[in-house]
């Protein structure tokens, strides 16, 4: 009996450690996969927007809005404001096209990023569902296709006064 006990406890003890080592390899697939996937979605947007143009616009401390129809100066973005706004332009899917429309690009809404002496405009044209990154002459550097009503969203958030804003967030939920 003695001899049986043993093997039990010898077998035990293998299948034991046979599925911690299945399990902890398991576990660490998955977590690997999360970070591939984070800078899978980096470096397609770095391959896009360049590196110089990804660095400032999600380092930028100071970043301001300013609509259309405002008739007061940049208004500064808080921190939650900041984060609302970089995971918007994180979206993968705003980077994927640039289809042909035909009608002149005039901004609903613009960012000024600044960092490090860099400063870039994010222009939004909801009217055209496009979306623009623009140098400090206002001269366009890259422009894509706006996939998701989200930025229109955030803008009425910041903006909920602006008359353009709130007559398309109410086209928009009807």
């Amino acid at each position: 009996m003695n001899g049986i006990s043993r093997i039990c406890a010898k077998s035990f003890l293998v299948f034991a450690l046979l599925f911690f080592i299945v399990g902890c390899t398991a576990y660490r697939g998955c977590s690997m996969s999360r970070i591939e996937q984070t800078m899978k979605t980096d470096t397609i947007i770095r391959n896009s927007v360049g590196d110089s143009i990804y660095t400032v616009l999600m380092n930028s401390k100071e970043i301001k809005a300013i609509s259309k129809d405002s008739t007061s100066n940049f208004l500064r973005l808080n921190r939650t404001q900041r984060d609302i706004l970089r995971f918007i332009i994180a979206d993968i899917k705003n980077y994927e096209s640039d289809m042909t429309v035909y009608g002149k690009f005039v901004s609903s809404i613009q960012f000024k990023y600044s960092y490090k002496g860099c400063v870039y405009f994010l222009k939004f044209d909801f009217g055209l569902n496009k979306w623009q990154i623009c140098d400090v002459n206002g001269i366009s550097l890259k422009q894509y296709d706006l996939k998701t009503k989200d930025m229109l969203r955030f803008s009425y958030l910041i903006f909920p006064d602006d008359d353009l804003i709130n007559e398309l967030i109410k086209l928009y939920l009807k």
